[in-house]
């Protein structure tokens, strides 16, 4: 296990931020901690999507993809801007945030100012994608979503962060 050194969660091996606050992990980091305990819950799936540079969608390229990527079904798909895909699978954590002056460990940089800097994290596990408003109050699926807790999106389900739509299928 991996201790964040933000608030301290303790995260599967191998996974690159953390699944609380988002914050990147150091993955060389003293604090590491081996369980031999390990379950499919800390699988965890980080491949980012192949997009057109023509989007105004940025995905962090730079993260590595775990040898079973294909062994994870896709529980939903996320639809950004830009028609940009992302197929969401048991074990990803993706954080959505704005291009300019967003959280440092985004993975999907959506040009869009009324996007928290703090982010967004979207998460698949237990075969559901959760949402969970990293600190900006605005963020909607139905209602306004309490800041720092955790929603689940229903498939064809929309999220209002800003002006950007995010929708879900």
């Amino acid at each position: 296990m991996i201790k964040c050194k933000n608030c301290g969660n303790e995260n599967p091996e191998g996974t690159t931020f953390c699944d609380e606050c988002g914050e990147m992990l150091d993955q060389n980091d003293s604090a590491l901690v081996l369980d031999s305990a390990t379950s499919e819950d800390q699988v965890v799936d980080e491949t980012p999507p192949v997009i057109s540079e023509e989007s105004d969608v940025q995905i962090d390229e730079d993260l590595t993809a775990q040898d079973d990527v294909s062994a994870e079904p896709v529980i939903q798909t996320m639809y950004l801007p830009g028609n940009q895909e992302v197929e969401i699978r048991e074990g990803d954590i993706h954080i959505i945030s704005r291009t300019e002056g967003g959280h440092p460990a985004a993975t999907i940089k959506i040009d869009d100012g009324g996007i928290s800097s703090a982010g967004i994290k979207v998460v698949g596990r237990n075969g559901k994608v959760l949402i969970t408003d990293m600190g900006s109050g605005h963020v909607i699926v139905g209602n306004v979503v309490p800041t720092n807790t955790e929603i689940e999106v229903r498939e064809h389900g929309v999220i209002y962060a800003g002006e950007t739509s995010i929708f879900f299928g």
